[in-house]
């Protein structure tokens, strides 16, 4: 069972960075939330001590770990009820 989860999460990583470089990349409203993000980190880089800079820095890291966990359980869990749905529609 191992080597399944392992397919599916080398099948999750691959999709989710073609549609990050495909479909985001292109998206004018993710790319002006991006924008502001910067923004915003830059600001708050600039206004704190030295000694709060590495913290910024790790909470950043965190949460963006926590966003990519949060986003690969959903597709996951998407695949799955594609799979349901599809068992349900065929009668089966």
């Amino acid at each position: 069972m191992n080597a399944i989860q392992d397919g599916l999460n080398q099948f999750i990583s691959i999709r989710m960075e073609h549609v990050a470089s495909s479909m985001l990349a292109t998206s004018p409203e993710y790319e002006d939330l991006m924008k502001n993000c910067n923004q915003l980190f830059s600001i708050l880089h600039d206004c704190l001590p030295k000694e709060y800079i590495q913290a910024l820095y790790d909470y950043e890291t965190n949460t963006t770990l926590l966003q990519g966990m949060a986003e690969s359980i959903m597709y996951e869990q998407g695949l799955k009820d594609g799979v349901c749905l599809n068992q349900i529609l065929a009668g089966g």
